[in-house]
């Protein structure tokens, strides 16, 4: 071992960088390839992934020649780059510094993503009238991620913060590689059985292919059969994905997904407080109604005064008793005047008044039917002769008419 010489890493770096300079073939090339992590630093400079079905390049384009372009670019997008290749020292990877950039058309990955969303979106997936509606105060969440990741640190951290009561499920799955879907999947549906009021789907910031499985049809209708509503936090604020679209409702990041769901406690406090004080400032305003109320009927003059409204009513009453005492007077009367005029017309026709004039009514004595004529007698027959005061018992010796002796 002490015959071979040992080198240093920045020996090694050296001598592939320059092997890379001083090939032909790297100096001035044209690559095609997908945009992929696109990131513009704050000094100006772009920095950016090429890829397409089998190798990834990064690249960076300096400031000078970012304000010379002619387009903007974006992730997904398919674009021819003119550089040179070039090894990053520090990092000891290569890498292609672009001079010019060309739009070449949007890359397989976003025509594949438009044409899936153009497809669930004519079918009616994603509408709007569909959504189902976020409970303002859920009492369990669901969180459909991975364990270890940094999107359930941030959902904890934030909903514990904002509300400490409130139950958190975390339902594990993969986010991110080819058996992510059906993962995803299953995960949903336990959520959806777990009893909880809200589902929230999250992952961190990555790549467009790191979230890439958040593209799938299956987990679009996976969200779509849930009868719990799902919140969509996947990725960044400028990260879209199919089930964003199919969620009742998206979130930019996991973070702010947390603080979409969960009240914040000091808020809701504040609210009960000014609820506290309207309701105390409403009781005492009807109280005062009350008071005032009260006080208007106290002042009444049968409270002050009782015993002249009393005297006022006995007056009234002794009024009333006397009209009722007239009217019922005048009726008696008018009754009296009445029963007078049928007692003379009565006393006209009673025959005791005929025989208080000197006449006399006479009956047969045996059978006392009422004898009209002479005809009726017989000589020698008992007769009853009915006087005022009382009756004479008779014999007939003799008849006589009017004329002379029958």
């Amino acid at each position: 071992m002490n015959s071979l010489k040992v080198y240093s890493v920045q020996e090694i770096t050296r001598y592939i960088q320059d092997l890379i300079k001083n090939d032909p073939n790297l100096a001035f090339i044209w690559v095609r390839g997908e945009i992929s992590e696109l990131k513009v630093h704050s000094s100006g400079h772009m920095y950016f992934v090429l890829k397409d079905e089998a190798a990834r390049l990064r690249g960076v384009m300096f400031r000078s020649r970012v304000r010379g372009l002619r387009f903007k670019p974006a992730a997904g997008m398919e674009i021819f780059v003119l550089g040179y290749i070039g090894l990053y020292e520090r990092n000891g990877e290569y890498q292609i510094y672009a001079e010019e950039m060309l739009p070449s058309g949007p890359g397989e990955l976003y025509v594949a993503f438009n044409e899936l969303k153009s497809r669930l979106q004519a079918e009616g997936l994603f509408d709007v009238n569909k959504k189902r509606p976020i409970p303002p105060y859920p009492d369990k969440i669901a969180i459909v991620t991975s364990p270890t990741g940094a999107a359930i640190k941030d959902i904890i951290t934030v909903s514990k913060r904002r509300f400490p009561p409130v139950e958190l499920l975390i339902v594990p799955t993969l986010v991110q590689g080819k058996d992510a879907p059906e993962e995803i999947v299953k995960a949903l549906r336990r959520a959806d059985a777990s009893g909880a009021d809200v589902i929230i789907l999250a992952r961190g910031g990555g790549s467009a292919e790191e979230l890439w499985c958040f593209n799938d049809e299956r987990i679009a209708r996976a969200i779509r059969t849930c009868v719990v509503p799902v919140v969509s936090a996947v990725g960044h604020e400028t990260d879209y994905t199919i089930a964003d679209f199919a969620a009742d409702m998206r979130a930019p990041t996991p973070s702010a997904g947390a603080e979409m769901l969960v009240p914040d406690i000091r808020e809701l406090m504040t609210s009960l407080n000014l609820y506290e004080q309207r309701l105390f400032y409403i009781m005492r305003r009807r109280i005062e109604l009350m008071q005032e109320r009260l006080q208007s009927i106290q002042n009444r003059r049968i409270f002050l005064r009782p015993k002249e409204m009393i005297d006022g009513m006995r007056m009234d009453l002794d009024r009333l008793q006397e009209r009722k005492f007239r009217a019922i007077q005048g009726r008696i009367d008018l009754e009296k005047e009445n029963l007078k005029a049928i007692s003379e017309k009565l006393a006209l026709l009673n025959p005791l008044s005929t025989l208080n004039r000197g006449y006399s009514v006479t009956y047969h004595f045996s059978s006392g039917e009422l004898i009209r004529n002479i005809k009726q007698v017989m000589v020698g027959e008992i007769i009853e002769v009915m006087l005022t005061d009382g009756s004479i018992i008779c014999k007939v010796n003799e008849k006589k008419v009017r004329d002379g002796i029958e």
